[in-house]
């Protein structure tokens, strides 16, 4: 039997038909947990002063009534006489609960320090006591902090402990440093 084919013309396009009504928006959740991240670009150094100093790079926003858990990896030296010791502390929003703790390493030794836990805001940690000058150290930290009802900032704070009065001994935190801030659900 023989096939036939045939070819017609397109003919004209249909109107558009209504569009549909737009459904309900979803509900949407809280943010979960995560990490946020600030890292050192540059080098701050104080000079002979025991006054703690807010670091100008490593501060991080905290929320009102949220719970926070959080770690510092401090790459610092010192400089000076053997009695120049860094000294470290966080501070927090009013009425927060505060708990950290460190280690410290030292150099490209094998010697570490650990300091007790600090409970307070501002309250500091001496994570070595003099030695050899000039010397670099890795300070790590991992702690909690607890916002009441006022939102502010987890900031880190350092100071040259042991200075002795018109010398030039000095305590660096460096530029790689970093702190993890992590929200609790």
């Amino acid at each position: 039997m023989p096939v036939f084919l045939a070819y017609f013309a397109e003919g004209a396009v249909g109107a558009t038909g209504h569009t549909g009504a737009t459904g309900l928006t979803g509900v949407t959740d809280p943010t979960g947990p995560g990490s946020t991240l600030v890292r050192k670009t540059s080098n701050q150094t104080v000079t002979n002063s025991a006054t703690l100093t807010n670091d100008t790079e490593l501060t991080m926003a905290l929320a009102a009534n949220t719970s926070y858990e959080f770690e510092a990896f401090i790459y610092w030296t010192e400089d000076g006489n053997t009695n120049t010791d860094g000294q470290f502390a966080f501070t927090v929003p009013a009425s927060s609960t505060l708990l950290w703790v460190g280690v410290n390493h030292q150099g490209s030794t094998t010697t570490t320090n650990s300091t007790g836990i600090v409970a307070t805001s501002g309250a500091s940690a001496t994570p070595v006591a003099g030695g050899a000058i000039p010397v670099s150290y890795v300070y790590r930290i991992r702690g909690y902090v607890t916002t009441g009802a006022t939102a502010g900032n987890l900031t880190l704070q350092f100071a040259n402990a042991g200075g002795t009065a018109g010398s030039t001994d000095t305590t660096t935190v460096n530029a790689g440093s970093f702190i993890k801030l992590g929200k609790f659900n």
